[in-house]
């Protein structure tokens, strides 16, 4: 089943970082679907795959608890 951008809910992200037990999780896409995604004052991150894989890695080599959903970017 393919993902869609439609079926990433705040409510599904919210209770993946609570059954996990995560920070956060930084969700990565091309910058013209970034600005479809507004997640205000919660755990959800979401910014351009690039500084999104860099952070991730970055979060993970400090022992970090997070997840991330990345997207590949779109030409």
């Amino acid at each position: 089943k393919n993902l869609k951008l439609s079926n990433i809910k705040k409510k599904y992200l919210e209770q993946i970082i609570k059954r996990y037990k995560l920070e956060f999780i930084i969700l990565g896409f091309d910058s013209k679907i970034k600005k479809i995604l507004q997640y205000k004052k919660s755990c959800i991150e979401v910014m351009d795959t690039g500084p999104a894989c860099r952070t991730i890695n970055i979060l993970l080599s400090e022992g970090r608890l997070v997840g991330a959903l990345i997207f590949p970017i779109q030409n």
